[in-house]
Parts: structure tokens; C-alpha cells; sequence
């Protein structure tokens, strides 16, 4: 008697069949596997089998583009790139422009984006790293340079504040912050409570006619809407971008990001290369922000600001790259010779009795020909030589100025014609420094 096999039950003979009954089984096992196998039967060149249910040998002969592939039309055309918008649901990002690179966006419905590629962040400093000019400005009431290649200003009734640098940091991504607090509890009419940096032309034309995009982290003791004047031209007329933020939580550090509209090119035929700019610009400004007034003790602090090309903000990066660039960045506009008592100038030497000249070749090329920033008087600075300390009566004098060096010289209180000497500072408050600031 037949019996069957174990996965399909076809008949098969037995050992103990019959020819005949042999022959029988023989023939059902064969009509068996031909029913089996039927859904094999036919397809066409190119056509592979797809399951058609979850029976088995229940197959289909399908094109290659079946319901379950990823389809041919998806695509439509060179370059498209397959993605998801979501579980299962296949979709195309298409193609961007020529030199564009593709960045994740989770605002999109495929979470990918083309831009432009990433352009180094327009904010110099925008870490506050540097502090050249020292790192407390107390009682400030008109625009005053602070940390490097950021100034402060105030507009408005009783509005003095500090800026200081501070090591309360958002991430391990910076070391310090900048703070702006007022120092009255009268203030009012304020419009302008803020930091702002002038950028140079050359750095301001990649961004013409381009979407930016403004990021920092922010902190203040004063929740609601604050104000920010992002982007304006300098120097040569033009519209501010003015708009608001929130700080949602107080004494909490929050990351926003801005949307800056398209920079478009300002007309000044007779400004030279470094009399355009744009302003970075912020900070409370009350008109329309809810603030009446600002008490003592109101501050805000903010670190690592970046502006950049795109929608999206990328993780910050330093204009100069590494900290050694930041530093010649910043001292393209303002290098410190020497700040405070006890520090060295360099070797200087009398020109007649009492002239006195120190070399000064700059690390860096700077911006312009730069002006004196010092601070100087009786015994401010001195000059070690012969055995002896003379000290310099007055103020230094720049002369032979250029980007790349300077000629600086002082009056001495001894003579020593003909000899060399070497130049100290002799006063905490002694500072003398160069400044090619916009």
C-alpha cells in the first residue's frame, strides 16, 4: 500500500507494493508534484517567482518592479537618491546642485537636504576665547570693545552695564562665555542692550544672496521674548533684520537658531573694500519684546555664535579653525603689545638723549595701517639699561606705520644716546597695544 512524503504528502510506493499498486503510486506521485509545481510553469524573460500567499508553493511570476521592490519610477531622474519618510515607505530625495553636499535635515520629509557646503562660521571669536583687552569692562554707557572683535553698547535711559567673561559654559564645546549685566535698577528706554562685530567685506561676499542661518547658546534671568538685530549693512546705509527669540526657562542655557533672509549687496561706489560691513547685534531690545525697563542684575551670557550659509545649523566651528588661527584672526585687528605691570615690550634704542625707539613687527598682517590704543603717564613704562631703570615721562608716539610693522617711540627721562635698552611696563594700569578695528 502507497504511503506519503513527510513536507508535500505526494504518494510514493511501498516496499511491500505490488507492481501494479507500485505503478499506481508511482503515477499519483508524479500527478502530485506537477500540481505542486505548477505555479512554475510559464513567466516570462526577466520575470522572477514572488510568493503570491503564505501557502505553500503558492508562487507568481512577477517583473522585477513588484509591489514588493523598490520601484522602478520612485526615481525620476539622474542623481536621485532612495530614502524613507517613514516605516517602510520608500522615497527619493532628489538631485541637488552642482557642488552641493547632502546634510540631514529632520524638518524635511525625507530627513535629508542638499546646501551648499558648509563656508567657515562668519563670527570671529564667536567662542569668546580670546580676551586681548583683559576680561571685566565695568560701567559701560557707550560702544567699548571687549572680548576680541566684539563691542558693547547701550542706548536707553540708566543703561550701564558690565561684560564679563565667565566660565559657565553650555557644553564641553567652549571654556568660556560673555556676559552683559545691568548694573542700575532704572534703566529704561532701552533699545539697545547688546554685542555686536562689524565683519569685513571680503568675508560678507559668500554670503550675498544666500539663505543664513544665525546660531548661539543663550542664557538670561529674564524669560519671555528677547530681541536681536541679526544682520544689517555698515557704514553704508541699509535695512537692519530685527526679530525676536524666546528664553522659554530662567538661568538655563537654550540653543537657538535663526532664519537670516538673503543678504543683498549694498550700493556705496565710493566706499573702499573695508568700509562695508554687516552687524552681528545681540541682546535685549525692549521695543516690542515685552520689556519696559531692565533692573539690576539682569544679564544675559552667550557662547559659541555661528553664522553660516544654509537653513540648518551645523555644530559650531571656530573662524580660524583651531585656536592658534582664532588668535591671528583676532589680531588682524587688534594686537596686544603689553597690558598691566611687569611685562615686556622689547628691546628699544635712543635715537638722541632722550628719544627712545621699539621696533614692532606684527605676528600677523593686519587689517589697516593700526592706530595706538595705550594707556600711559608718569613711570608707566621703563627701560632697563646700563646698570640702571629709566623710566618714559609720556605717551608713545606711532610712526613709519604699515599693516606688517611700526616705528614706536617715546621720551626717556635720562639720556642715553646711542645705547639699547629694554622696555617694560611699569603700572597695572599701563597698556600699549595696536588697533586696525572697523
Amino acid at each position: 500500500m502507497a504511503t506519503t512524503t513527510p513536507n508535500f504528502g505526494w504518494p510514493v510506493p511501498t516496499s511491500t507494493d505490488l507492481v501494479k499498486d507500485g505503478a499506481t503510486a508511482i503515477e499519483a506521485l508524479g500527478d502530485g508534484i506537477d500540481t505542486s509545481l505548477v505555479d512554475l510553469k510559464g513567466g516570462l524573460t526577466g520575470q522572477v517567482l514572488a510568493k503570491t500567499t503564505n501557502t505553500d508553493m503558492d508562487f507568481t511570476w512577477v517583473t522585477t518592479d513588484d509591489a514588493n521592490a523598490i520601484q522602478n519610477a520612485i526615481v525620476n531622474a539622474k542623481g536621485d537618491i532612495i530614502g524613507a519618510s517613514a516605516n517602510d515607505v520608500p522615497a527619493i530625495t532628489s538631485v541637488g546642485a552642482n557642488g552641493e553636499t547632502l546634510v540631514a535635515d529632520s524638518s524635511t520629509s525625507t530627513g535629508l537636504r542638499w546646501q551648499v557646503p558648509k563656508m567657515v562660521n562668519a563670527i570671529i571669536n564667536g567662542n569668546f576665547d580670546i580676551w586681548a583687552r583683559g576680561t571685566t569692562f565695568s560701567n559701560i554707557s557707550t560702544a567699548t570693545f571687549t572680548a576680541d572683535r566684539f563691542k558693547s553698547a547701550t542706548a536707553g535711559t540708566s543703561v550701564n552695564c558690565n561684560v564679563t567673561q565667565q566660565t559657565d559654559v553650555p557644553n564641553a564645546s567652549s571654556e568660556y562665555s560673555l556676559e552683559v549685566k545691568q548694573l542700575t535698577s532704572n534703566a529704561t528706554s532701552v533699545t539697545d542692550y547688546n554685542i555686536r562685530q562689524p565683519i569685513e567685506q571680503f568675508t560678507i561676499l559668500p554670503l550675498l544672496g544666500k539663505t543664513l542661518v544665525l546660531s548661539f547658546w543663550y542664557k538670561s534671568n529674564k524669560t519671555g521674548s528677547h530681541g536681536f538685530r541679526a544682520i544689517g549693512t555698515y557704514n553704508t546705509g541699509g535695512t537692519d533684520q530685527t526679530g525676536t527669540f524666546t528664553v522659554s526657562a530662567a538661568d538655563t542655557w537654550e540653543f537657538k537658531t535663526i532664519s537670516i533672509t538673503a543678504v543683498s549687496a549694498v550700493s556705496a561706489s565710493s566706499a573702499t573694500i573695508n568700509d562695508i560691513g554687516l552687524i552681528l547685534d545681540i541682546g535685549f531690545r525692549v521695543s516690542g519684546n515685552g520689556f519696559s525697563s531692565i533692573s539690576a542684575n539682569d544679564y544675559y551670557r552667550i557662547s559659541q555664535i555661528q553664522l553660516e550659509v544654509g537653513s540648518v545649523a551645523t555644530p559650531f566651528a571656530r573662524a580660524g579653525g583651531t585656536i592658534q588661527g582664532e588668535l591671528a584672526a583676532c589680531q588682524r585687528y587688534y594686537l596686544n603689545l603689553a597690558r598691566g605691570t611687569g611685562k615686556a615690550l622689547g628691546i628699544v634704542s635712543y635715537y638722541n638723549a632722550s628719544s627712545l625707539h621699539l621696533g614692532v613687527s606684527y605676528p600677523v598682517e593686519m587689517r589697516t595701517a593700526p592706530t595706538i590704543d595705550q594707556v600711559a603717564g608718569t613711570n608707566y613704562f621703563g627701560v632697563f639699561n646700563d646698570g640702571a631703570t629709566r623710566n618714559i615721562s609720556g605717551s608713545w608716539t606711532l610712526a613709519d606705520v604699515s599693516t606688517r610693522a611700526v616705528r614706536i617711540y617715546a621720551t626717556s627721562d635720562t639720556a642715553a644716546t646711542g645705547q639699547a635698552g629694554f622696555a617694560v611696563t611699569s603700572n597695572a594700569s599701563a597698556v600699549l597695544a595696536l588697533s586696525a578695528e572697523l
